[in-house]
């Protein structure tokens, strides 16, 4: 017994001894050091994350900032406390000060630099803005250097955006754009500051120190652990003794577990049913997820995500919010509020959910459940609801939504401007206050809505000012569920201008196709005149004169040339009319032709003048301008009729841009510079618009009988001129026609052909006929065989090159086509100009001389032949030429 006592006393004396050893290891201790580790890891991920949120939200949080970088600090110090007796940590704390410090360093650089960065650059769209207003012409770079600065903002390694910042930057003193200027070069002076101080704050090494700390300290702990169980295990020896007390404790404390395995079974089937996602997470880590939870993070099976961070699974700019809401739940135990949150599913996609957590005690810790509901549809369609709106909010069409009654509901801005109603006075008004027209119209078109199409079409609307305008409308019914009409929405834009350019265009092209239609026929007319004229002419001259066939062949050449003045008229109205162009004066000119037509003006008419002295000259045909002056006169004469009335013609010089030339009626390509003008005037009886689109019309009058060509042929003369009209009238008020003819800079007078003596010119040598029309050649041959020449003919510019290379020395001169198939008579003079240098080439044409012989200007043609002509014009153009060639 006595050796039972000292065994006992001895044991006893043990495990005294080993529970006093034992409990000088603080079990505590390590928690404590690992919680402070981890807590200065947390702070340093929470100053970069709220670095990174000011920077990228613009969220000036600085204290917030400041007190974790000062909690880090407090904790650090904390931490050295701990284990300052552990020498065996030195180094490792040592390195984590140091990197501290730099976060520290950083934090305040990058809070000094940002504020000035972020208001510069938050004040730079306010001033970009205000200078587009300033400066219109500067928009388009203003706008793109805008759009620069915030690409490279958020995007600081973007090359391209900065250097062309850099390159803006150098415009800003010739554009005199100083305070951007400054703005500018603070942004480009501290982003790189900003940058630099974010990037010590994330690469300084406080995390990575924290963690190489926390190894060491944790193998240290390993050992003291180890040495502890050993320990531990000697204590259990010696507590033999109390093995059936612990055989109870395991015998009842499996019967807990059973208990609470049945009970979590429970847990399990009524969470596995819930339809949203439900989670159990301890230590933001999570333990339990339901299968809709699984299923919502992309998941194939549970344990995916089982020990995973709660965080891991919520979008960056959500996980500040989250790690505050599990901090709360777990520190607290106060449940989360409701809140929106986007998360990140496995595979990297991004939806949205509705977050709620609520927290409870488990075995005498705190966990949090969290129930989350995927709200992305919604979100989606309130996004998309949110696009719409802007989009109607500023489109650049009007846009209204009225119900059945016609009530206005909804307007947007665009609405304001095209009718002048603004917004609050339009909603609850009757959208008929627009209506100017048919009201029948209206009616087919609100019932064809009410069928289920869109009316699409243009109506006239009347603003709030009273004008009437046209508007493009776009009509479309909204139904309910069934199918019942409840709403109409109504997109309108303004084409009342676009109309208007494009009837004026129309209006041009329809005359500029006459035109061109009138000098092809006139040209081809001229060819067949001239075989006509010329057989008539020979036959004339091979008849005796007293033969009764001498009166008819008289009356051929008469009619011939009657037909050939209308050739000249159609010339005329399509601008190509035969000119003799010289220096003219228009206040002379007008002076000249008034004073001649006031025996034929009304006597009831008044003349006044307003003709400007010392105008500039303009290069014209007189003739042509006579006969436009003559219209004009006879045109307002006409107008004044019977009644009292005023004819005044003015004259002056004036610079014409290309807004003016636009609303011209002959041509909307003129080139800009100085036009003198004329105005006739008078206050007659005017002309409705219906009028003013067919005055230029071939043949088109007022009169009860027509008068030919008319005002067409005056606009082909100035058109052939390279002027301009315009034309302004009102029913009962009277006309001005403005008739705009380029100024000339020197005066230019064609050369006219010499004089030469009849009586020493004989007809000799070969002539060859180039033309495409074989009448034209027989006539031509035959003439010029009748003069005494020899002749050569070809039907085309190939085959005149092929014969003058065959008869060079014999031809004397070419009368040459100007439009031919396969070579024209360009291509064919500059080849025949290559063989001989020398050689007499006589231009013949439908066309008028000036249009035709500016094709050869100083390419040395010799002379112009209009077509029709006489065997006299032939002969006397070919001895002009031919003793030309002579001397």
């Amino acid at each position: 017994m006595k050796a039972h006592v000292m065994l006992l006393g001895s044991i006893a004396a043990l495990l005294l001894f080993q529970w006093s050893h034992m409990r000088e290891f603080d079990a505590e201790k390590p928690n404590r050091i690992l919680h402070l580790i981890e807590d200065l890891s947390q702070l340093d991920t929470k100053v970069e994350q709220g670095i990174m949120l000011i920077y990228s939200r613009n969220i000036f949080d600085y204290d917030s900032i400041t007190a974790d970088v000062d909690q880090m600090q407090g904790v650090l110090d904390e931490l050295s406390a701990e284990i300052a007796s552990e020498t065996l940590f030195h180094e490792e704390l040592e390195a984590l000060k140091r990197s501290a410090e730099i976060q520290r360093s950083g934090t305040n650089e990058f809070k000094a630099s940002f504020a000035i960065f972020s208001s510069s650059a938050d004040y730079l769209p306010t001033l970009i803005s205000q200078l587009q207003k300033e400066r219109p012409e500067l928009a388009g770079w203003l706008i793109q250097l805008n759009s620069d600065i915030f690409l490279w903002r958020l995007y600081p390694e973007n090359q391209e955006a900065h250097d062309r910042i850099i390159k803006a930057s150098g415009q800003f003193e010739s554009l005199e754009l100083k305070q951007l200027s400054r703005h500018v070069q603070l942004i480009l002076d501290y982003a790189p500051r900003v940058a630099q101080a974010m990037n010590t704050v994330v690469n300084c090494g406080t995390s990575e120190n924290a963690h190489l700390l926390s190894a060491a300290y944790e193998r240290h702990l390993m050992t003291s652990v180890q040495r502890n169980q050993r320990d531990q295990v000697l204590l259990i020896v010696l507590g033999a003794v109390l093995l059936i007390y612990l055989f109870f404790v395991l015998y009842f404390r499996q019967r807990d577990a059973i208990r609470l395995a049945e009970s979590e079974n429970r847990f399990h089937v009524l969470f596995d049913l819930i339809p949203h996602g439900v989670g159990v997470h301890r230590n933001a880590h999570w333990i339990y997820c339901n299968p809709a939870l699984v299923k919502m993070y992309g998941a194939q099976t549970e344990a995916e995500l089982i020990g995973t961070a709660v965080v891991e699974r919520v979008h960056p700019d959500n996980r500040e919010e989250e790690t505050e809401r599990i901090k709360l739940e777990r520190d607290e135990l106060k449940p989360a509020p409701l809140m929106l949150q986007k998360n990140l599913r496995l595979d990297g996609s991004e939806f949205f959910g509705e977050v709620q957590g609520i927290p409870f005690i488990e075995n005498g810790k705190p966990v949090s459940m969290t129930m989350i509901r995927d709200v992305s549809d919604r979100v989606e369609a309130e996004k998309k609801t949110r696009q719409l709106i802007a989009a109607v909010e500023n489109t650049a069409e009007a846009i209204v939504v009225s119900d059945r009654e016609s009530t206005i509901q909804y307007a947007n801005p665009a609405f304001e401007r095209l009718t002048g109603y603004g917004t609050s006075e339009a909603i609850g008004s009757d959208i008929r206050l627009l209506r100017a027209g048919d009201p029948e119209v209206y009616d087919a078109m609100v019932a064809r809505v009410n069928s289920g199409q869109t009316w699409v079409g243009e109506l006239p609307l009347r603003t709030k000012d009273g004008e009437v305008i046209v508007a493009e409308r776009s009509i479309a019914a909204i139904c309910d569920g069934s199918g019942h009409v409840v709403n109409y929405v109504t997109a309108m834009r303004d084409v009342t201008e676009e109309k208007r350019r494009n009837e004026q265009m129309e209006h041009t092209q329809r005359l500029e196709s006459l035109g061109i239609l009138a000098g092809g026929i006139a040209h081809d007319f001229n060819n067949i005149l001239t075989a006509v004229m010329g057989n008539a002419a020979l036959a004339g001259r091979n008849m005796d004169d007293a033969s009764p066939a001498k009166d008819f062949l008289a009356r051929i050449e008469t009619s011939t040339q009657r037909a050939s003045d209308l050739c000249k008229q159609m010339l005329a109205y399509s601008g190509k009319g035969r000119f003799v162009v010289k220096s003219i004066y228009l206040s002379e000119l007008v002076e000249e032709m008034t004073r001649l037509m006031e025996v034929s003006i009304e006597k009831n008419v008044a003349i006044k003048y307003h003709l400007a002295d010392n105008l500039p000259a303009v290069e014209a045909d007189a003739a042509q301008l006579q006969q436009v002056i003559l219209n004009l006169i006879t045109n307002a004469n006409e107008a004044i009729e019977s009644k009292s009335g005023v004819i005044s013609f003015t004259t002056g010089v004036m610079y014409a841009d290309k807004s003016y030339l636009s609303q011209t009626i002959t041509e909307a390509k003129l080139p800009e510079g100085r036009y003198v003008f004329i105005e006739v005037s008078d206050t007659g009886c005017g002309m409705d618009a219906a009028v003013m689109k067919k005055i230029f019309d071939p043949f088109f009058t007022t009169k009860f009988t027509g008068r030919g060509l008319g005002m067409s042929a005056v606009l082909g003369i100035v058109r052939g001129h390279q002027g301009a009209m315009r034309v302004y009238s009102e029913v009962g008020r009277g006309t001005t026609f403005k008739v705009l003819l380029p100024a000339s800079e020197h005066s230019f007078v064609l050369r006219k052909d010499q004089d030469v003596d009849e009586g020493n010119w004989r007809a000799s040598g070969t002539v060859l006929v180039v033309d495409d029309e074989d009448t034209i050649r027989e006539v031509a041959t035959m003439m010029l065989e009748d003069m005494g020449f020899k002749t050569l003919s070809a039907g085309d510019g190939a085959e005149a090159l092929h014969v003058y290379r065959a008869h060079e020395s014999e031809v004397v001169g070419v009368l040459l086509d100007m439009t031919m198939p396969k070579m024209d008579g360009k291509e064919c003079f500059r080849e025949l100009r290559r063989i001989n240098p020398d050689v007499k080439v006589l231009l013949s044409s439908g066309y008028n001389e000036q249009d035709a012989t500016n094709r050869f200007v100083g390419q040395g043609l010799a002379g112009f032949l209009q077509k029709p002509y006489t065997p006299e014009d032939l002969r006397e153009k070919l001895r002009g030429m031919l003793v030309d060639q002579a001397k």
